[in-house]
């Protein structure tokens, strides 16, 4: 089944057999495909389609340069032209070029169509914008980089924090945090029994604590 065009409403049909199916409800559409198959109708010899109809379905706009980028084409719905699908209670997922088609669009019987458009999108296609080998190198200069060791590093320290071994020492006045051997120093700061923090920790409760520093 192909497309269809309703020339008093002018209201395109997409069946749902030229949609993409991704899984369950969810499926896409191609809007480079979309806009052949509108050309093709447009040049049809069907009566009353085609070249003996004066409204073109849609414009396109091809991939421009500007600053030496190549941006990327644009399909635009025009003169009064809608869409729709011929489905019910599916998810749509445009791809490709951008387009008005979200704005074109007649929602009907529970189909809902997530739009692709991108400001300042670029044609990769002609060399420009982020390749797949830049996605992998993008990826592998996160993963290891430094920022996921200091990152797992303060988790770790956290952790002993909580729950390695502290000891209050009523001689000294500080209380103190040990690393996992229960014998390295990791923290340590001054204890005291009241708020103002004049009279230090001598065994009878604690009111104040310092900062815990490195040791």
């Amino acid at each position: 089944m192909s497309y269809s065009v309703n020339w008093d409403t002018l209201r395109v049909t997409v069946p749902v057999s030229d949609l993409t199916l991704v899984g369950g409800d969810r499926y896409t559409l191609d809007i480079g495909a979309f806009h052949k198959e509108c050309r093709r109708i447009e040049w049809s010899s069907t009566a009353g389609e085609g070249l003996w109809f004066y409204l073109p379905i849609l414009n396109h706009f091809p991939t421009l340069v500007l600053s030496g980028i190549p941006k990327t084409r644009t399909v635009q719905v025009a003169n009064g032209f809608t869409w729709e699908i011929a489905a019910s209670n599916i998810i749509v997922t445009l791809t490709g070029p951008d387009s008005n088609l979200l704005d074109t669009f007649v929602p009907q019987n529970g189909v809902s169509l997530l739009g692709n458009n991108s400001i300042g999108k670029q044609d990769v296609n002609t060399g420009s914008g982020v390749t797949e080998q830049d996605k992998i190198d993008i990826i592998n200069g996160v993963t290891n980089s430094s920022i996921i060791s200091n990152i797992s590093s303060a988790i770790e320290f956290v952790i002993k924090l909580i729950r390695n071994k502290r000891v209050t020492n009523p001689v000294t006045g500080k209380q103190t945090t040990y690393d996992d051997d229960g014998l390295t120093k990791l923290v340590e700061g001054d204890l005291f029994e009241d708020v103002a923090g004049t009279i230090p920790y001598q065994g009878n409760g604690a009111d104040r604590a310092e900062r815990l520093d490195d040791v």
